[in-house]
Formats: structure tokens, C-alpha cells, sequence
């Protein structure tokens, strides 16, 4: 019976609030590329789902395209595995995704909107539903520290630091004129 019980009343993990993991180092990517192209453009990422949310990967494509300050035409097939759209909007309307952005780019499974910076702006996630339905819902953004940088740490030897007690005298010669700064002695 404990065991049916348990199986019953299997725990699933699940994410309360929907969330678009971004490293660092992805996000100075994409300033680079704006700081160049000052039209619409957008870069696909490889993704995958981790207990906070949907981490991006450091595996991005740019597939060829043409550009304009309200449009992007792929002119190529972006492999699947490419599950992130990250598109920019160069003017003053870059806080809000258009129709056409919601349209054509609704095969993947997450969208993020840049600024003319190359700044993340919003985020939707796409879901599958049952009877081949999907919903659409915002996400938030969240930067994370580089999961690829390696520091060669070895040369720091860490060690635990030791107090010592001085002698009295010491300490008072020390702070004896703490009210008056300009006469403090360090000894």
C-alpha cells in the first residue's frame, strides 16, 4: 500500500515563475552586434530547460539574412536545435514585441526582444499543450555569471587569518586620541 501511495503522490519539480537564463558572456555578444548593425537582426541560441528555467547555451548561429529598421528576412534555414530567437529593434519601440515578431519567429521555443544596445528587453516563452496547441507566456530575464570562463585559481593559497592580541599598551597608544584624527599615532 506505501508504495502505490508513493507512486500517487509522485513529486515533480516545477517553475513557478518563468525564467530566461542568460550568461554574460552571451550578452556582450549580442551588444557587439549591435553596436555594428544598427537594423533589425536576430541570432538563434541552443537552449535547455535546468530546474530555474531555460538557461541559453553559449552556441549561437546567425544565419544570412537582410535587414532593415522594421524588418528581417532569413534567407536560410536555422537547424532546429536552435531553440532561442534573439531579435533587435533599433529605435525607441524596442520595449514591445510587434505582430510580425510574435508570427514569425513561433517555431522556437523561446523569443527575446533586444534594444538598440543589445540589451534584453522582454521574453516569452512558447509551450506545447496537448492536441499540437501552444501557449505563449512573458518571462523574466535573468543574467548569470559565465559558465565557460576558467580562472587558473591555483596559484591562491588561502589560509585562515590568525588575530593576535597586542599588549594593552599598544592599543592604547594606538586609539588614545580617537576623537581627535589628526593626532592619531599608528604605532
Amino acid at each position: 500500500m506505501e508504495s502505490l501511495n508513493r507512486k500517487n503522490w509522485e513529486t515533480h519539480k516545477v517553475i513557478y515563475e518563468p525564467c530566461i537564463l542568460i550568461p554574460v558572456d552571451i550578452l556582450a555578444i549580442w551588444q557587439y552586434v549591435a553596436s555594428r548593425i544598427h537594423t533589425e537582426f536576430c541570432i538563434y541560441h541552443k537552449a535547455k530547460w535546468t530546474e530555474e528555467g531555460l538557461q541559453l547555451e553559449n552556441t549561437y548561429y546567425i544565419p544570412k539574412q537582410e535587414c532593415t529598421t522594421a524588418s528581417v528576412n532569413i534567407l536560410e534555414p536555422v537547424p532546429l536545435e536552435y531553440n532561442v530567437v534573439v531579435h533587435s529593434h533599433p529605435g525607441f519601440h524596442s520595449h514591445s514585441f510587434s505582430h510580425a515578431d510574435r508570427t514569425a519567429t513561433g517555431n522556437r521555443e523561446a523569443h527575446i526582444l533586444l534594444n538598440c544596445e543589445g540589451e534584453p528587453q522582454k521574453a516569452v516563452l512558447r509551450l506545447k499543450l496537448p492536441n499540437n496547441m501552444y501557449i505563449v507566456i512573458e518571462a523574466k530575464i535573468k543574467l548569470i555569471p559565465s559558465s565557460h570562463v576558467h580562472v587558473d585559481i591555483s596559484p591562491i593559497r588561502e589560509k585562515q587569518f590568525t588575530y593576535h592580541h597586542y599588549p594593552q599598551y599598544y592599543q592604547y597608544r594606538f586609539y588614545k586620541n580617537h576623537k581627535d584624527d589628526d593626532d592619531i599615532i599608528i604605532v
